[in-house]
Protein backbone atom coordinates (compact mmCIF):
# COMPACT_ATOMS: atom_id res chain seq x y z
CA UNK A 1 0.00 0.00 0.00
CA UNK A 2 3.01 2.68 0.61
CA UNK A 3 3.82 1.84 -2.60
CA UNK A 4 0.75 2.38 -4.43
CA UNK A 5 0.51 6.02 -2.19
CA UNK A 6 3.41 6.92 -3.18
CA UNK A 7 2.72 6.44 -6.74
CA UNK A 8 -0.82 7.85 -6.27
CA UNK A 9 1.33 11.14 -5.41
CA UNK A 10 3.97 11.14 -7.35
CA UNK A 11 3.78 9.23 -10.76
CA UNK A 12 2.26 10.36 -14.14
CA UNK A 13 -1.45 10.70 -14.28
CA UNK A 14 -1.14 7.18 -16.26
CA UNK A 15 0.39 5.67 -13.33
CA UNK A 16 -1.15 7.14 -11.14
CA UNK A 17 -4.48 6.30 -12.33
CA UNK A 18 -3.47 2.29 -12.22
CA UNK A 19 -2.46 2.74 -8.53
CA UNK A 20 -6.05 3.68 -8.07
CA UNK A 21 -7.05 0.91 -9.64
CA UNK A 22 -4.64 -1.00 -7.45
CA UNK A 23 -5.73 0.37 -4.47
CA UNK A 24 -9.31 -0.49 -5.43
CA UNK A 25 -8.82 -4.27 -6.00
CA UNK A 26 -6.35 -3.74 -2.88
CA UNK A 27 -9.80 -2.40 -0.53
CA UNK A 28 -12.56 -4.78 -2.15
CA UNK A 29 -9.83 -7.52 -0.87
CA UNK A 30 -9.21 -6.30 2.62
CA UNK A 31 -12.51 -4.53 3.35
CA UNK A 32 -11.61 -3.66 7.47
CA UNK A 33 -8.09 -4.07 6.97
CA UNK A 34 -7.57 -1.14 5.16
CA UNK A 35 -8.59 1.55 7.90
CA UNK A 36 -4.31 1.96 8.95
CA UNK A 37 -3.93 3.39 5.06
CA UNK A 38 -7.72 4.81 4.70
CA UNK A 39 -6.93 8.54 5.80
CA UNK A 40 -4.04 8.89 4.20
CA UNK A 41 -5.72 7.39 0.77
CA UNK A 42 -8.77 9.65 1.26
CA UNK A 43 -6.50 12.51 1.53
CA UNK A 44 -4.80 11.92 -1.85
CA UNK A 45 -7.88 11.17 -3.21
CA UNK A 46 -9.71 14.24 -1.90
CA UNK A 47 -7.07 16.33 -3.07
CA UNK A 48 -7.14 15.80 -6.36
CA UNK A 49 -10.80 17.89 -6.31
CA UNK A 50 -9.32 20.64 -3.89
CA UNK A 51 -5.57 20.85 -5.84
CA UNK A 52 -5.38 23.47 -8.76
CA UNK A 53 -3.13 21.53 -9.56
CA UNK A 54 -5.68 18.84 -11.26
CA UNK A 55 -8.02 21.32 -12.23
CA UNK A 56 -6.63 21.22 -16.28
CA UNK A 57 -8.94 19.15 -19.06
CA UNK A 58 -6.62 16.26 -19.39
CA UNK A 59 -7.12 15.27 -15.60
CA UNK A 60 -10.28 14.51 -16.19
CA UNK A 61 -9.87 10.27 -16.46
CA UNK A 62 -7.32 10.99 -12.96
CA UNK A 63 -10.41 12.43 -11.27
CA UNK A 64 -12.95 9.68 -12.61
CA UNK A 65 -10.27 7.54 -11.23
CA UNK A 66 -10.48 9.02 -7.86
CA UNK A 67 -14.41 8.91 -7.64
CA UNK A 68 -14.47 5.56 -8.44
CA UNK A 69 -12.21 4.62 -5.88
CA UNK A 70 -13.76 6.69 -3.33
CA UNK A 71 -16.70 4.97 -3.97
CA UNK A 72 -15.25 1.51 -3.57
CA UNK A 73 -13.68 2.30 -0.50
CA UNK A 74 -16.74 3.36 0.65
CA UNK A 75 -18.42 0.48 0.06
CA UNK A 76 -15.81 -1.87 1.03
CA UNK A 77 -15.09 -0.40 4.60
CA UNK A 78 -18.52 0.02 5.43
CA UNK A 79 -20.51 3.04 6.45
CA UNK A 80 -19.11 3.30 10.24
CA UNK A 81 -15.23 3.50 8.99
CA UNK A 82 -16.31 5.85 5.77
CA UNK A 83 -18.25 8.17 7.81
CA UNK A 84 -16.20 10.83 8.99
CA UNK A 85 -15.15 11.04 5.02
CA UNK A 86 -18.85 11.35 3.99
CA UNK A 87 -19.01 15.45 5.27
CA UNK A 88 -16.06 16.10 3.06
CA UNK A 89 -17.11 14.04 -0.04
CA UNK A 90 -20.72 15.70 -0.16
Amino acid sequence: MKLLLHHAVNGISLVKESALSAISSTVEISKEKFQPYLAQTLEILFGYYQSDLFQAKHYKQLKGQAIETITIIATSVGPDMFRPAASTLI
